[in-house]
């Protein structure tokens, strides 16, 4: 009895090493360029895709290259899709095209021994805009259950969400305390006509839980994309003891 305990136990050791393994990804990279005049072939749109590869995990793939809008299948169909992807955004008057420049790309940025936390960066510049818009999104997998996790499956009571919201409220007023003075007074302006609205735009972090808005959403462009951090110790009774957990172990993935 002692020995089958023994080997059971020992399975069960392997088992939870094999979990505990780092998540490895392969990123890939492919442009594709529209060109709508011939008297100009300089005068071009184009889309780079970054797409990433998760080995041994092709269902993880599959969910990144969906978020991508990638057909991972199929490379013929990818460069149809995203060339009429460009012919749409491209804008031609005679003899005159106005491009766009658009990137997808994913990197992944943390796990546990049960999650995988991956971020989606979104670019669009159309010719003439003061400028593009860069858009980040967190995507975080459960890696036994083989899905995706939203806010609302984190959350301990549908009651949570309003503690949550305004925990994300009292970092956003600490956010604004590091900004400098032309920075804050800009927001007294924007605050006038878009209250702060909590985002669900969330990933796991080292010891808490992050929270990304885009351009736009909190404040003027040049208050870029803020990032509000929320430590565990604040989140005890609000979020599942499962990702509290997640939290704590959480380890960082390094990329260039």
């Amino acid at each position: 009895m002692r020995a089958i305990f023994g080997l059971t136990l020992g399975a069960l050791f392997a088992m939870q090493a094999a979990c505990a393994q780092d998540v490895r990804t392969q990123s890939f990279s492919q442009q594709e360029t529209y060109c709508p005049l011939k008297a100009q072939p300089e005068v071009c749109s184009s889309i780079e895709i970054g797409r990433l590869e998760v080995v041994g995990l092709p269902w993880l793939t599959a969910l990144l290259d969906e978020a991508l809008l990638w057909d991972g299948s199929d490379a013929r169909r990818n460069r149809q899709l995203r060339q009429a992807e460009l012919r749409d955004e491209t804008v031609v008057d005679g003899d005159e095209a106005y491009t766009v420049l658009m990137t997808r790309s994913a990197k992944m940025v943390g796990q546990s021994d049960d999650f995988a936390a991956f971020e989606l960066h979104h670019y669009y510049y159309a010719q003439g805009a003061a400028h593009g818009v860069p858009t980040t999104y967190h995507a975080v997998f459960d890696l036994k259950q083989r899905r995706a996790v939203s806010l609302q499956d984190i959350l301990l009571s549908p009651q949570a969400k309003a503690k949550l919201d305004a925990l994300q409220k009292q970092a956003f007023q600490r956010y604004l305390q590091g900004e400098d003075d032309d920075s804050r007074q800009d927001q007294k302006v924007w605050e006038s006509t878009l209250p702060f609205a909590a985002t669900d735009n969330w990933t796991l972090s080292k010891g808490g839980l992050l929270f990304t808005f885009q351009p736009y959403e909190v404040g003027p462009y040049a208050m870029g994309s803020p990032e509000l951090y929320i430590p565990t110790d604040k989140l005890r009774g609000i979020i599942r003891p499962e990702y509290l957990k997640a939290a704590e172990s959480w380890r960082a993935v390094e990329t260039d």
